[in-house]
Order: C-alpha cells, then sequence, then structure tokens
C-alpha cells in the first residue's frame, strides 16, 4: 500500500492535505521510515483537523536535525490543544537550552511565536519574558523568513493585549494602522483589530469605532486566509462589545461570504452567546454557549476554554440554572489565569455569575475597577464599575461619576448617565438612557 501511495505520488505535493494525512498515519502505523517534510505538513493538517493526538505522533515522529524547530512548534501546538501547557512549554525550553546559539533567525521567529502562544494567559512575569524575546528577535532584523517582522509584530501585539498593555500597543499600532494595507493586509488587519480593542479598553471609544469600521471593510473582502480571519473578527468584536455596539456584533457573526470558514463557527457561537449574556438573556445564551465550550475544549483549551467557561457560568444563572452555574465556576479556576491586567470579559462573567447567583462580591468588583482606573483602563474600568452600581454599590456610583471621558461611546455615557441618575434621583436622565440601551439592543442594562 505504501509502495502504491508513493507510485502515485502521494506526499510530493500534488494530492490534498487529507491523502497526505492518511499516507503518513498509515506510515506510522506500520512502523515504516516517514519522511520528516511529510511528517510536518500531515502534523499541520491533522491540527487543522483538530487531531491532537495524532499531530503529536507525527510531530514526534520527526528526528533530530533540519526539521526539528518547526516539529517542536508543532508538538507544542498539539499539546496545548490538549491541555498540556506545562508540557508545551518544556518542550519549546529544551529546545531553546540545546539548539538556541544555532538557530537560524527563521527558527528563532517560529518558536519565539509559539512561546508567546504558551504565556498568553499565564503570569505577568511570564508575559514579560516572552514579549522580550520577541522585542529582541524584531530588533536583530531576522530576514530569512517571509516578512518575519509582521510575524513578530502580530505575536506582540496578541501577547501585549491580553496583559493589558493598552497604552504601549496603541503608541505601537496606530502608525501601522495609519499606513494603510500597503505593508501586507494580514498585518494591518490583525494591527488594526488589536487597536480598536486597545483603545476601547482605555476609553477612546469613537476612535474605536473608527478604526474598527476601517478593519471590517477590508475584512468584509474576504482577502485574509481563515485563521487570521478569525483573530481579526475576534479583535472586532471584542472592541464592539467593549463599546457597547450589540447589534453590530449581532450583524457581523450572522454575515455569509468568503470570509468566513466552517472553523470559525465556534467562535461565531461564542460571541453571540456572550452578546445575549450581556443583554441578560440567559436562555439564548445558554445552547450557544455550551456549543462553543465543546468546541473549545477540543481546539485549544488553554486559551478558549476559560472564556466560554466564565460566560456560561453567567448565562445557567440567569436562567436560573444555579446548580449548572457553580459548576462551572467550580471548573472555571483550573483553566484561565487572570489578574487585574487580563482581558475584562471573563472578569466580568465571573462577577456577573456571581452576583446573578446572589454572591455579595461588589467590594470585590469595585476593588478591580479601582485598580483598572488607575491604569487608565477607562473602557473597562467603566464595565467593571457599571456591573457593580447596578446592583447597588454607591462606592462604583461615586467612581462612575468621577470617571474622566474623554471620548466615550454611547455605552460608556449611558453608564456614566445612570450613575448620575442614581446619584442625584434624575428620574428623567434614567428613563432617557434606559431607551437609549434599548434602541441599541442592550436590554439587561436598561431594565
Amino acid at each position: 500500500m505504501l509502495q502504491t501511495a508513493v507510485e502515485l505520488g502521494v506526499g510530493d505535493g500534488d494530492p490534498s492535505a487529507a491523502q497526505e494525512l492518511g499516507l503518513a498515519a498509515l506510515t506510522l502505523d506500520t512502523g515504516a521510515v516517514l519522511d520528516p517534510a511529510l511528517a510536518l505538513r500531515a502534523a499541520g493538517t491533522a491540527l487543522l483537523q483538530q487531531d491532537a493526538p495524532l499531530a503529536l505522533r507525527l510531530a514526534e515522529a520527526v528526528p533530530a536535525g533540519d526539521h526539528e524547530a518547526l516539529a517542536t512548534v508543532l508538538r507544542s501546538q498539539a499539546l496545548r490543544m490538549l491541555g498540556r501547557t506545562d508540557d508545551a512549554v518544556a518542550v519549546l525550553e529544551e529546545l531553546r537550552a540545546r539548539r538556541w546559539p544555532a538557530m537560524p533567525a527563521g527558527e528563532r521567529v517560529l518558536w519565539a511565536i509559539e512561546r508567546a502562544d504558551t504565556a498568553r494567559y499565564a503570569p505577568t512575569p511570564v508575559r514579560e519574558t516572552a514579549l522580550e524575546v520577541l522585542d529582541s528577535l524584531r530588533t536583530d532584523g531576522p530576514v530569512t523568513d517571509a516578512d518575519p517582522e509582521a510575524m513578530l509584530d502580530i505575536a506582540w501585539a496578541s501577547l501585549a493585549f491580553s496583559g493589558g498593555r493598552y497604552a504601549e500597543l496603541v503608541e505601537r499600532l496606530r502608525p501601522v494602522h495609519g499606513a494603510g494595507t500597503s505593508a501586507g493586509v494580514e498585518r494591518w488587519a490583525v494591527s488594526g483589530s488589536l487597536l480598536a480593542a486597545a483603545l476601547a479598553a482605555l476609553g477612546s471609544q469613537q476612535e474605536a469605532r473608527a478604526v474598527a469600521a476601517d478593519v471590517a471593510e477590508v475584512w468584509h473582502q474576504g482577502q485574509l486566509p481563515p485563521d487570521l480571519s478569525m483573530v481579526v473578527l475576534s479583535g472586532l468584536n471584542v472592541a464592539l462589545l467593549t463599546c457597547g455596539e450589540w447589534a453590530v456584533v449581532r450583524d457581523q457573526l450572522a454575515l455569509p461570504g468568503p470570509h468566513r470558514d466552517a472553523r470559525n463557527g465556534t467562535s461565531d457561537d461564542f460571541g453571540l452567546g456572550l452578546v445575549h449574556v450581556l443583554c441578560g438573556n440567559g436562555h439564548r445564551a445558554r445552547p450557544l454557549l455550551r456549543s462553543a465550550l465543546a468546541g473549545f475544549v477540543l481546539r485549544d483549551p488553554h486559551r478558549l476554554e476559560g472564556l466560554a467557561r466564565a460566560a456560561l457560568a453567567w448565562a445557567e444563572a440567569l436562567a436560573g440554572d444555579t446548580a449548572a452555574a457553580r459548576a462551572e465556576l467550580s471548573r472555571y479556576a483550573p483553566t484561565m489565569w487572570l489578574d487585574y491586567d487580563g482581558p475584562v470579559t471573563p472578569q466580568l462573567s465571573l462577577s456577573g455569575a456571581r452576583l446573578a447567583l446572589g454572591d455579595d462580591v461588589r467590594e470585590e468588583v469595585v476593588a478591580r475597577g479601582r485598580v483598572l482606573l488607575e491604569r487608565g483602563h477607562l473602557g473597562n474600568a467603566a464595565v467593571v464599575l457599571s456591573q457593580a452600581a447596578r446592583h447597588g454599590s454607591a462606592d462604583a456610583v461615586a467612581l462612575l461619576r468621577s470617571m474622566p471621558m474623554h471620548s466615550p461611546g454611547p455605552w460608556m455615557r449611558a453608564a456614566r448617565d445612570h450613575a448620575e441618575g442614581v446619584a442625584t434621583g434624575d428620574a428623567d436622565l434614567l428613563a432617557r438612557t434606559a431607551h437609549g440601551l434599548l434602541a441599541a439592543g442592550d436590554a439587561g442594562f436598561a431594565v
């Protein structure tokens, strides 16, 4: 069978990726020698098909030598997909300890990008180290890979965003966005989506909406590969959700066309489910978030499972299923590291679930909001403090009233107006704010 496959040209780049994967798996099972290049291509295909065990077997079959760095990166990706993040870090660090001085610049780039992915939700010191490696490689100016600076910039920006380094992101990414797509549409689109999300988190939400609109226009053209299309859409949705643009997020997730990909369905479920949760509709959110959780656990539990568990806990609480909500909260802790620098969505979901369950965590939420204010994360602070204000926290109301708002979007203004109306007893202001929220599709806050 192997000989027939070779004679037919399987493994030479002509057949489909599925045929190559079948040949590679068969070769492994028979114990025959597996060509390293074929093993690497097949391992990449297995990862796309979310078959992490097979991808790991194929990557581990590659011997030390010319293909070792890429094989190690694929091993790490497979291990992350299996939830074995510590093992992923170990194989990467072992390669660096053994080969770093002799590794070509292109291999160092691949290594550093994967190491950054393993640090996405690690404690702050680990993230900082990964960012330093990315910066050092960019300074050294590797020239052996296709546009390595763009690869490094995207990895740096993604990791910096997960660590809350919004001001630094804005400083770096504004020039990239302003230069347009001439330096590469992929780099521009990913950078723009993260720029929009960072601006929204800082409270510059009018600018964030303008940047998001620019990027969305290019995204609609379908020029991005599926994996980057999903990254860009996720960044845009984070920006728009922070700005309170629920209807826009719903419309984007419902759009058909060449920019969509079947593998992105899980992320679409999560985005729509999160919108329903934020609007206070747990019953509509539950099936979507359960579907998203199942897909995230299969695809990449290290980066995604915690996001879905936190939101699902909130949805279950809103739907009145106390036992299910408590169960998701108990499962959440081991799946994701969070501190005050981390993404605001899971923090909001966790406190939202506990408040809906009747736990008085208002002081904890206000304390988080204070930290965000001190760090200048005004958009995220408004989101967090508004949650406590809606549950009767006088401290949250006072902080919202005193918050600087330089270019807020409609949702941030609504949060401030709600606090002002509560503090002063201005029923007309509260009514106008509620009607505005209803018109924007945010029934949860409006109620």
